[in-house]
């Protein structure tokens, strides 16, 4: 690798490496061993799960459209190991929801993880968690790593890669092509609140106080979601819904400041509300160990996926998956959303996944190629998942056979994912 003193000739080798170990990464890793490749799994925090565990964000959704599941394979068994513990609560399904966010999984955060744990060591792979990539190279013949424990930098060669860091971190390290919206959709810090009987709170004297604090300065306009009607809606579910301004979060240093602009915010809220009557006694019982990121920047592929495809239902000549959330684009401006016609079931385009100059390298999650509008769709984790998946059977097969992610046989592809129980492009499967 230019520029860096190691010898990769003495480097550790795999299959397949997976950067990344959230929604996408964790199940792309177990598909790529499922598969027959020697898979090394990397993570940046010391749990698995990404939203799911670091952020909080433990409900994962949609795994249904229209009555019927749409994604299967490793990611649901994952959930019903987890439920079968007594940790995931799946809802009746139904037909046509009213109000779809019901539709989502509840999931306890640590016995998902540990679920998480056991699947990727059945799988038989040595997973790296507390590490980082800090450099990356496509070579003649795969890519050189160079990545970054508690001990050390240590090279690795892998002959594919599976970028699911969420911020094309591998991609852009390489030098592929990124875009990013002009603003960017608001992070947001999960937390859980204790401390006060809701119905006994005067919520239209707490929302009024809310806004004169703002106009005082001694609240910021993102504290509270404003475009919910301020704090009474959210102190009903006994949290608090924060949308912070992000300008940027897919480095270390912008990720930093979000990370310390949401603790502060969700300090200065807390400080707020427990001068309010009925609120003296409030707490945050619970703070997720990061921010929840929607958005960061999104690579160039050799298919960029639409929202006028993305909620018709559109069928990719090349589709390895489903998806079913509508577009659902958080802005300071206020939310824009779509919900999707009757009986159309999104796809996610295999080839969204590869950046356009990479021969050795794919994407998976919420980074793929696609518009701002469709990656407010896709971004949530049960699409992210199954992604990864098809990521992770990609890269094995592409190891295997020594080609191109681009040059993988369709039809291989699809009847890896069946070999592992994913559930096809519209195909879809039942409980």
């Amino acid at each position: 690798m230019k520029n860096l003193a190691f010898d990769f000739r003495q480097a550790e080798t795999c299959d397949v490496a997976c950067i990344g170990g959230g929604t996408a990464g964790v199940f792309a890793s177990i598909a790529s061993a499922k598969t027959g490749a020697k898979t090394l799994p990397v993570e940046k925090n010391g749990i698995p799960g990404g939203t799911v565990t670091a952020a909080g964000v433990n409900y994962p959704g949609l795994y249904y459209a229209w009555g019927k599941r749409i994604v299967g394979g490793p990611c649901w068994e994952a959930i019903k190991r987890t439920e079968a513990l007594g940790g995931a609560n799946i809802p009746p399904v139904k037909y046509q929801p009213t109000e779809w966010w019901l539709q989502q999984i509840d999931i306890d955060r640590f016995l998902f993880a540990s679920v998480m744990d056991e699947m990727l060591l059945e799988a038989g792979v040595d997973v790296r968690y507390h590490t980082m990539i800090a450099a990356a190279e496509e070579t003649g013949d795969g890519v050189e790593l160079l990545l970054t424990g508690k001990e050390g930098l240590y090279p690795v060669r892998a002959r594919r890669v599976i970028d699911a860091t969420g911020d094309a971190n591998v991609a852009s390290l390489m030098g592929f092509e990124t875009v990013r919206s002009e603003k960017l959709q608001p992070g947001t810090l999960r937390n859980v609140l204790e401390g006060y009987r809701y119905e006994d709170l005067d919520t239209r004297l707490i929302d009024e106080n809310a806004r004169k604090a703002v106009e005082e300065g001694r609240l910021k306009p993102y504290d509270f979601d404003f475009n919910g009607g301020g704090p009474s809606h959210t102190l009903a579910n006994y949290k608090i819904d924060m949308h912070i301004l992000v300008d940027e979060a897919a480095d270390s240093r912008s990720k930093s400041r979000l990370e310390i602009e949401a603790r502060l915010s969700l300090k200065r809220i807390i400080a707020f509300l427990k001068s309010q009557p009925g609120l003296e006694k409030l707490k945050a019982v619970y703070v997720a160990d990061e921010c929840g990121v929607r958005e960061t920047c999104r690579i160039v592929g050799k298919e960029t996926m639409t929202r006028e495809k993305y909620v018709s239902g559109y069928l990719y000549p090349d589709a390895v998956s489903n998806a079913f959330y509508p577009v659902d684009r958080h802005m300071p401006t206020g939310i824009s959303q779509e919900i999707l016609k009757p009986e159309r079931v999104p796809t996610i385009s295999y080839r969204a996944m590869l950046p356009t100059e990479s021969r050795f390298t794919a994407v998976a999650g919420r980074s793929i190629s696609c518009d701002a509008d469709t990656q407010s769709a896709i971004r949530v984790q049960a699409p992210c998942m199954a992604m990864g998946q098809a990521a992770g059977v990609a890269a094995a097969l592409a190891a295997k056979a020594g080609c191109t992610f681009e040059e993988v046989n369709y039809r291989s592809l699809l009847e890896g994912l069946k070999a592992i129980g994913a559930i096809l492009p519209h195909q879809f499967g039942k409980d």
